[in-house]
């Protein structure tokens, strides 16, 4: 079982890029962007049953208010009636009977006043009732009118270049995340850790008297059979200009590692891969660096030797996972679409794997 560490770096980059977009919509992973974006409509008219549902019930709370604001006044007027007979008749009586009469219009008095608080804190009730469902009604109306801002603003994105191209990242490394699940399912003391960030860890990088910026690693695979760096691309067009850059991205990848862990780890035990999602990509001859389709990822890995003991494992992924800016195992987890405490349930689930 692969147990997987992190989200991957494009969902990251993505997430980063729409962060403070969304009027309404809270969106915290992709799936939640693509769970809006697939049905937006249908998403907007929950939210609106559900802004209906809190209306209508405060609506249904203020009717039975004002039916128990009606029964207690009609039981107060019959109070005040059946006060005015016995004061009627005690002017015309005398004696024990005058004070017998006059203890049973107390009493009345006394029924009388405690029915007139509970009228008070009905009408209370009432008042506080009819605020809530003004209120929601105001609510109603700034969610959608978000939620409408927000359909638009998913339309663009789904139309943009640069998002598309996120997107299209996304995909891929997630193609990879779920193969490898998938693949190496049956290899005990698997971890995968998506977009790991070295900075932290590694001295500053200088490839031909040029320091090194990007500091991510799209995923590192721990195994048995090894400790994978790979660099995932879902390019339809590979250049000549983009091999030297892919090149340049994997030198500075083993030069990180080789900083990260010294003489700790040997030389066969790490390898960096390019896994290629869409166009294969080939590496130059000299290249110390291996390209693979995704399909022949499986293989590559399980055709190796065992090379990694469990102390070794562990050794590594207590070196690299403090260091992970989202150091969880992620869990199979429903998603909920969410518009300032109105939670909606969706169908789809994020895809990730069982830890």
């Amino acid at each position: 079982m692969v147990k997987v560490y992190g989200i991957s770096d494009a969902e990251r980059e993505f997430l980063s890029s729409i962060e403070g977009r969304f009027r309404e919509v809270v969106i915290q992973s992709f799936d939640d962007f693509q769970a809006f974006a697939d049905n937006p409509y249908r998403f907007k008219r929950k939210m609106e049953d559900a802004l209906n549902n809190q209306i209508m019930e405060a609506s249904e709370k203020l009717a039975s208010c004002q039916g128990n604001i009606a029964d207690i006044k009609a039981e107060i007027d019959r109070l005040n009636y059946r006060m005015r007979k016995k004061i009627n008749t005690k002017k015309k009586t005398y004696g024990q009977l005058r004070e017998t009469i006059q203890e049973e219009i107390d009493d009345l008095i006394a029924k009388r006043d405690n029915l007139s608080k509970k009228k008070a804190e009905k009408e209370k009730a009432k008042r506080a009732m009819q605020q809530k469902i003004k209120s929601c009604r105001q609510r109603k109306e700034k969610v959608m009118n978000n939620i409408d801002s927000d359909i638009k603003l998913v339309r663009r994105l789904q139309k943009d270049y640069d998002t598309r191209n996120m997107m299209k990242g996304i995909w891929g490394e997630r193609e990879v995340i779920k193969h490898l699940e998938k693949a190496l399912r049956d290899l005990d003391n698997t971890h995968l850790i998506n977009s790991f960030n070295f900075e932290s860890i590694a001295e500053a990088i200088n490839i031909n008297d040029r320091t090194i910026t990007e500091n991510r690693i799209d995923h590192v695979l721990v195994c048995p059979k090894g400790c994978f760096i790979l660099e995932t691309k879902a390019w339809s067009t590979v250049t000549e200009r983009g091999i030297k850059k892919i090149q340049h991205q994997l030198k500075k990848t083993d030069i990180a590692f080789n900083k990260i862990f010294g003489k700790e780890i040997e030389e066969n035990q790490i390898d960096i891969v390019l896994v290629c999602t869409k166009k294969p990509i080939t590496l130059p001859d000299k290249s110390n660096y291996t390209s693979l389709k995704i399909n022949e990822l499986k293989e590559y890995v399980l055709h190796k030797n065992d090379v990694l003991g469990k102390d070794e494992i562990t050794m590594i992924l207590n070196t690299l996972l403090p260091h992970l800016d989202e150091n969880h195992v992620s869990t199979p987890a429903k998603i909920y679409l969410k518009a300032k405490g109105l939670f909606v349930k969706s169908k789809r689930f994020l895809r990730r794997s069982d830890a």
